[in-house]
């Protein structure tokens, strides 16, 4: 392993090391997949973890139990760090496993306000956006409801807009084809008249309202492997980690591929790209641990 700056790779609420990528020449070089090196909730699902204003790590959590918890859930909030507890929220959902229960995909905190997704508002998918003025013990406002049946936020925009990546799918399971994007002013997250949709390409960027989002163009496609999309912005690198859907109930993935790029909607670069392996339903880039660069 490189002694220079190292990225980390969280799968689930696994953190894995990944051998720090060079610097851009003609193309970037390829990563590669190193050990888990902590494990702070065996078993949970599709966690998205943010920094409150204290300092504190919270994330959201899918399909476990965990100490404190009514049982196992579909979904609900946790303290992280400095160590793991249970939040009583107005996020809690005993509902059930996979699609029969509500989950949450995204998280973000701006000027010390919650925004969340949260999907699976039917069984058949779709998703709704929403506000906490408190992330140590969230009281979620819901604001507007969206017809896709997954969505993240990036962490990190270094800019004035927040993104919102989009599985372009219905809902949440089965195979998706490509990766949809949408940008929003900060603070003006859970208004969806604010809401941009990218209908250019990599080479000429182009928005429309979200009205208009029939209109959207694809930042980035892969035939039947998009899953679960999360974007990170680290050390002036858009870094895209995209699993891809599992075979069948008994697997959590099966496979997983990296991107990066100098802007938020591509040129993606391929840095790490393998299939038929089940490496999890979910994993992201997270800025609360050190990184390199593109």
């Amino acid at each position: 392993m490189p002694n220079r700056s190292q990225l980390h790779l969280l799968r689930a609420i696994a953190i894995a090391l990944l051998a720090t990528p060079l610097p851009v020449v003609a193309a970037p070089a390829p990563m590669t997949l190193g050990g888990i090196v902590r494990t702070a909730l065996p078993g949970c699902d599709a966690a998205t973890p943010v920094r409150a204003p204290s300092g504190a790590v919270y994330s959201n959590i899918s399909d476990c139990t965990v100490t404190g918890s009514p049982g196992k859930v579909s979904t609900g909030w946790v303290r992280v760090d400095p160590s793991t507890a249970w939040v009583s929220s107005n996020l809690t959902d005993t509902g059930g496993n996979g699609a029969n229960g509500r989950k949450l995909s995204g998280a973000v905190v701006d000027g010390g306000m919650l925004y969340l997704l949260e999907r699976n508002l039917t069984t058949s998918g779709g998703m709704r956006v929403g506000r906490s003025a408190s992330v140590a013990q969230p009281s979620v406002t819901w604001i507007a409801s969206l017809n896709f049946g997954w969505g993240s936020f990036a962490q990190g925009s270094p800019d004035g807009y927040q993104y919102v990546y989009l599985r372009d799918a219905p809902t949440a399971y089965g195979t998706a084809d490509r990766v949809d994007l949408v940008r929003v002013p900060k603070a003006s997250v859970t208004n969806l008249a604010a809401w941009q949709v990218f209908a250019g390409s990599s080479a000429a960027s182009s928005w429309v309202s979200w009205t208009n989002r029939a209109a959207r163009r694809p930042v980035l496609s892969d035939p039947g492997r998009i899953n679960r999309p999360y974007v990170s912005y680290l050390s002036g690198c858009w870094t895209m980690a995209v699993t891809m859907p599992p075979l069948s109930s008994a697997s959590r993935g099966n496979g997983l591929a990296v991107y990066t790029s100098l802007k938020p909607y591509g040129p993606w670069n391929r840095r790490y790209y393998v299939t038929g392996k089940d490496l999890g339903e979910g994993a992201q880039f997270s800025l609360l641990w050190p990184a390199g660069s593109c």
